[in-house]
């Protein structure tokens, strides 16, 4: 495994540029970007095109790293955070691309929404949720009634953050769809999924089919992004990743990490006000790998079987952390 290189940046909520000032992350891609929607404070759409979300009881959570307000979390009875239809989010007869970040609490016994734009009645509309009938499993479906569906052998375990992006090419006639930055199923449409126009508003952690909405999502929903083309399986694993932080994103105020190729160790320095307190290591998907207390202003950690996006949180300073990228 390489690990040629090393990018970091400051993800303090008082030092993060990018997210902060309702910048596009530089590991979005741009090309045909629909929609983005961080929840880092609100559910603003940041790609410039102004599809924001209205809240209908959702309330700001933390997000996978831990870090507050970074993500939305719903009740799973009645919230849901909801976008007015425009033509770019009907989808249409192209290809696309729709990722997003979730954590389930709880499953709903016949489905959980994740991302839905359908009406009432056939061919009219699309909807991505957890099939209930089918151990929960992740499906594309194209509106409701006896319409076309497919879905993956991947499910999210509840409690735990995942990453799912499902991409569909209408020149190959096919559907993928990828788990935490892989390609976990294939298979050719038969020209079945490219019919999905709806005016209907679109929906996070609900169904639109009627009016009062149901297949409520119990638990957080977290950068959600949609494109009018096919990903490439470089750019899904680069949105599971957040990868290619460019060196002016880094904050050296906070703290820095680096990662010391011949050694394979991550190396923090961080100011002597920091000396005494704890530190906490995450991956990509927010679970725990490492965690103690710091005992000098520079800590070396054993990193060398890592890869991807790991966050250094430091703790009982409050917003503090330090993310940093291992290719």
């Amino acid at each position: 495994m390489q690990k040629l290189s090393t990018a970091l940046f400051s993800a303090c909520i008082a030092l993060m540029p990018v997210r902060a000032s309702a910048q596009l992350p530089p590991y979005v891609p741009q090309d045909n970007l629909v929609g983005w929607w961080p929840f880092t404070g609100n559910a603003d759409d940041i790609s410039g095109n102004a599809h924001h979300g209205t809240l209908n009881g959702a309330v700001l959570a933390a997000d996978r790293f831990g870090m507050n307000d970074r993500a939305y979390a719903f009740n799973g009875t009645s919230d849901h955070i909801e976008v007015a239809d425009a033509p770019a989010l009907r989808l249409g007869d192209a290809s696309y691309t729709i990722a997003w970040w979730a954590q389930v609490d709880t499953y709903n016994a016949n489905a959980t929404a994740f991302v839905v734009k359908r009406g009432a009645g056939s061919y009219n509309g699309w909807m991505v949720v957890a099939n209930g009938s089918y151990e929960n499993k992740i499906e594309m479906k194209t509106s409701s009634g006896a319409d076309p569906e497919i879905r993956c052998d991947a499910a999210m375990v509840t409690g735990s953050w995942f990453h799912f992006a499902i991409v569909t090419d209408v020149a190959v006639d096919s559907i993928y769809f990828f788990a935490n930055g892989s390609e976990v199923y294939r298979q050719a449409s038969g020209g079945l999924y490219y019919n999905p126009n709806s005016t209907t508003p679109m929906r996070f952690g609900s169904d639109t089919s009627i009016p009062v909405g149901t297949y409520f999502l119990s638990g957080s929903m977290d950068d959600i992004g949609i494109w009018s083309r096919r990903l490439t399986a470089q750019e899904v694993l680069d949105l599971y990743l957040n990868t290619n932080v460019s060196v002016s994103e880094i904050a050296p105020e906070v703290a820095s990490v680096v990662f010391d190729g011949t050694t394979g160790e991550l190396i923090l320095r961080v100011p002597q006000a920091f000396v005494g307190t704890a530190y906490s290591v995450l991956d990509a998907s927010g679970r725990l790998v490492q965690a103690g207390t710091l005992r000098s202003d520079v800590t070396r950690l054993a990193a060398r079987d890592r890869n991807g996006a790991l966050l250094v949180r430091f703790n009982p300073v409050p917003g503090d952390a330090v993310r940093v990228v291992i290719p």
